[in-house]
């Protein structure tokens, strides 16, 4: 969902802004930014959840609102309801404080060649890693954890999809050599909500036994997307096929 050019999650609206820039100057346009009444500051990501949220907006890597500038391995969100809130102590080998979040990719924080003092969410992967290069930035906006942000006026809502969970994927018969996918029947396969699978492209002829693409349709296309996986098929060689056969030759000059 999207309100104005911002976009909301858990009580706050958030902003992704491409064009890359240094931490200062990044934390300091998002501290002068506003959005319907509130002021902004980057984004101080506390769970899971809103880590996923933030990797779905960005385009490049990004910063995020921490910094250990002022003790070196003393990591804290900047500012923001969380300013001063201690999330992570020490280097990759250091610990995250009890009921804190912390995602640093593997071997980070590090503070490469001693002036890597600020955070960014990687693309891709979501990852963090302590930085101190050019970026873009990714802007938060709510006074506290608990108080929604609340809006008057006409705003413009588009509503995003939810993606289905295949629980259990379906089984396909076997088919003989020369058939579609379409001869093999998909049976049983369940998914977090009601629908139906069917093979993706069903006029493919397999060359061999082998996975191919299995599209899960559910019945509410308003509200949830179509999700693809694969499934095995077996394929048989068809009678009257190729023969091999051994000789004998018992004639002896």
């Amino acid at each position: 969902m999207a309100l104005g050019r911002g976009i909301p999650y858990g009580g706050h609206v958030y902003e992704f802004h491409s064009w890359t820039t240094g931490f200062n100057n990044a934390r300091t346009t998002a501290l002068a930014s506003q959005i319907h009444g509130e002021s902004g500051y980057l984004a101080n990501v506390t769970t899971a959840g809103e880590n996923a949220f933030v990797l779905s907006m960005i385009s490049t890597s990004s910063w995020l609102g921490a910094s250990d500038i002022a003790v070196e391995g003393e990591w804290r969100w900047m500012d923001g309801p969380e300013a001063g809130e201690n999330f992570w102590n020490g280097s990759s080998t250091g610990s995250a404080p009890a009921g804190q979040y912390a995602n640093w990719n593997s071997g980070e924080p590090n503070n490469d060649q001693g002036v890597e003092d600020a955070m960014q969410i990687k693309t891709g992967s979501g990852k963090w890693n302590d930085e101190k290069a050019d970026g873009g930035k990714v802007i938060e906006y709510g006074a506290s954890r608990t108080t929604p942000v609340r809006f008057s006026g006409a705003r413009t809502i588009g509503v995003q999809k939810s993606v289905p969970t295949i629980t259990a994927a379906p089984t396909a018969s076997a088919i003989t050599a020369g058939q579609a996918l379409s001869a093999s029947t998909l049976s049983g396969g369940t998914a977090s909500v009601p629908g139906a699978f069917a093979w993706t492209t069903p006029s493919t002829v397999p060359t061999g036994s082998g996975s191919y693409g299995v599209t899960f349709t559910p019945t509410d296309t308003a509200n949830y997307s179509t999700v693809t996986s694969n499934v095995s098929v077996t394929v048989n060689l068809a009678a009257g096929g190729p023969q091999f056969a051994s000789y004998y030759n018992d004639t002896y000059p």
